[in-house]
């Protein structure tokens, strides 16, 4: 698909630090297949750690308006220590992506639709690049005989569920705290309130918001006569929406992971989503959005039980 095109990376850098309970832990840097206006978010960082023996490679995508890589890198240490190479690359415009006077995540997302696409746009590809130096440079070649996987959690859920649509590569997918229907999330969700209030105070009506829904909702009936590919969206973000690449989930392995309780990525949303790709094994944990990494070590042993084919969830 034209929208998703990019140029490969051919260049890269890698800076090795100390070595964790005998894994190597470095920081890659790439350019990214987009190029913006802001310099800082023109370079994709992603930590990694290799375990010492031949692994598979699992990319870990964080959250909106994640500051630090603290919560993040906990997570992917630990699932490295059950012996999977890990790869946690920054989302645009996040930690060493922001620009200067703003915060990790401002510019993210905005009222600036363009501008929100294409940030949306270019987190998609630069994941897709990583995949492509993970496969070829030869510092990690004890992970590139393995299939990929991919985690994503809160955002970066949402965007893993529609790079794994776009993106065969991936052999596996978990998504944890996501949905899709972009749209529906961006009007439902308290985490974009302030957004939200600030389009209403500008003019934005209910109607509106039923009309763009209602648009959605008839690009993906056309898509599923026509193929994507014949189709030309009102909106670009229809191309960013994980739904309209529900078809091609079928007969792929993929889990989910959703807290009951969570009212940033409402119920309602993980529900449509899960039954457009084929009901695959959803895990539900009694929490709300903030709460679900008090279930870390559940989390983890679902994880590897799925990646190791212990648990088999395969999309219908």
């Amino acid at each position: 698909m034209d929208f998703f095109n990019y140029k490969k990376p051919v260049a890269y850098k890698i800076y090795w630090k100390q070595n964790l309970n005998g894994s190597r832990y470095g920081v890659l840097t790439f350019p990214s297949p987009v190029i913006t206006k802001y310099q800082e978010n023109n370079t994709v960082y992603v930590n990694f750690i290799l375990p010492s023996k031949p692994s598979p490679p699992v990319i870990y995508i964080h959250g909106l308006y994640e500051k630090k890589h603290t919560k993040p890198f906990f997570f992917v240490k630990k699932l490295s220590e059950l012996g999977f190479s890990t790869f946690l690359i920054e989302l645009p415009f996040h930690m060493d992506r922001k620009p200067k006077g703003t915060f990790s995540g401002q510019l993210f997302l905005t009222l600036d639709q363009q501008h929100s696409d294409m940030a949306h746009r270019q987190a998609i590809i630069d994941v897709r690049a990583l995949i492509d130096i993970i496969q070829s440079a030869p510092e990690f070649v004890y992970a590139s005989d393995f299939p990929i996987s991919v985690i994503g959690v809160s955002m970066g859920a949402i965007i893993l569920n529609a790079l794994f649509g776009i993106d065969h590569r991936i052999d596996a997918g978990i998504s944890i705290i996501g949905a899709a229907n972009l749209g529906k999330l961006f009007f439902k969700s308290p985490i974009t309130f302030p957004l939200s209030l600030t389009a209403f105070l500008k003019g934005l009506r209910i109607r509106h918001i039923r009309g763009v829904i209602s648009d959605y909702k008839v690009f993906l009936q056309d898509i599923k006569e026509k193929g994507v590919e014949n189709i030309s969206p009102k909106y670009s973000w229809f191309l960013l929406d994980p739904l309209t690449y529900a078809s091609n989930f079928h007969g792929r392995k993929f889990i989910m992971i959703n807290g009951i309780f969570d009212m940033i990525i409402p119920r309602s949303q993980v529900k449509e989503f899960w039954k457009a790709i084929g009901k695959p094994k959803i895990f539900w944990f009694y929490c709300s959005h903030f709460t679900i990494s008090i279930f870390y070590k559940q989390i983890l042993s679902i994880i590897r039980n799925f990646l190791t084919g212990k648990i088999i969830s395969i999309c219908r």
